[in-house]
């Protein structure tokens, strides 16, 4: 007898962990985006000026945990690969960069400093741990794209703040469903 109240206990904890989960995930849904976690100073970006080695590529997200990304790849920056993914690629005029710029066009982008620092220039510097981690090649989300006096770039703070709004509705879907499956399985058991 023991052994069933032991493992109602166990269900209802597993019912609340659910419901506290799809209340974290709710709250995460519903918190609004940092604006300085997207808008950075010039102090904070290096330049990166060179000619393309490949034509910007676009890789489109087709299934399960795949990802969308525009990627660049630069003459000078072996293993370094400079993507634009999620609230980058949302910012990016990916579509006029494929159609404007091509393979050897020489192309300025600005990268976080501090990461480019790191990862790239003092790569030497990583644990073995980190070196582990990101061989062969490194990738850079860039803030900024220039070709020919033109940005390619808009507002990243506003397009992370778009595409908030556009999956809200589906991002609270999911939160009610999550607890309400917490709360059938806590009552289920009682």
């Amino acid at each position: 007898m023991k052994s069933i109240g032991f493992n109602q206990k166990i269900k209802k904890i597993i019912g609340l962990a659910v419901i506290v989960s799809g209340l974290s995930f709710s709250v995460h849904s519903f918190t609004p985006v940092k604006k300085q976690k997207y808008s950075k100073s010039d102090k904070e970006l290096t330049a990166l000026t060179a000619y393309l080695i490949n034509p910007p590529q676009y890789y489109k997200g087709g299934g399960r945990n795949s990802r969308a990304f525009l990627r660049l790849e630069l003459d000078g920056y072996v293993r370094a690969y400079f993507e634009n993914d999620d609230v980058f690629l949302e910012a990016t005029d990916w579509k006029a960069v494929l159609k404007e710029i091509k393979y050897h066009d020489t192309v300025t982008i600005k990268v976080l400093k501090k990461r480019f620092d790191k990862f790239y220039v003092n790569q030497n510097s990583l644990s073995s741990f980190e070196k582990i981690i990101l061989h062969p090649t490194e990738r850079f989300n860039f803030y900024s794209l220039q070709f020919k006096g033109k940005e390619y770039i808009q507002d990243i703070y506003q397009a992370a703040e778009k595409l908030r709004k556009r999956n809200l509705v589906l991002t609270t879907i999911i939160c009610i469903l999550i607890i309400l499956i917490g709360v059938h399985i806590t009552k289920k058991w009682k």
